[in-house]
C-alpha cells in the first residue's frame, strides 16, 4: 500500500511541477485533465495498466475484483490508476525530463 501511495505522490507532484513550468502539454493534455478531474475510470482505460486486485464491502456483500469500474471514484479509483500512473510517469518523465 505504502509503495501506491508514494507512486501516486510521485506523478501528481510531477504533473503539478509541469503545469506550473509552463511547458506545453499538448502530448498529455487529456492524460493530465482526466487525472486534475478525478476521472480514473477513463484514465486507466486511456493508458490501459493493470488494475490492482481489490476486495470490497458494501451492505454485508464483499467483493473481490480487479475490474476498474465507472462509480469507482475517489480513493479506490486513484487506488485502482496507480499501475497506469506508473506507466504515464514513465512517458512524462521520458519527455520532459527532470523539472
Amino acid at each position: 500500500m505504502k509503495e501506491i501511495i508514494i507512486l501516486i505522490c510521485t506523478t501528481v507532484g510531477y504533473m503539478l511541477k509541469v503545469i506550473k513550468s509552463n511547458i506545453p502539454l499538448d502530448q498529455f493534455n487529456k492524460e493530465f485533465k482526466m487525472i486534475k478531474h478525478g476521472n480514473y475510470f477513463g484514465f486507466i482505460n486511456m493508458i490501459n495498466g493493470e488494475v490492482p486486485f481489490s476486495v470490497e464491502y458494501n451492505n454485508g456483500i464483499f467483493t473481490a475484483e480487479n475490474i476498474v469500474k465507472e462509480n469507482d471514484i475517489d480513493f479506490k479509483g486513484l487506488l485502482n490508476a496507480g499501475p497506469s500512473l506508473k506507466i504515464f510517469y514513465d512517458k512524462c518523465y521520458k519527455k520532459y525530463g527532470k523539472i
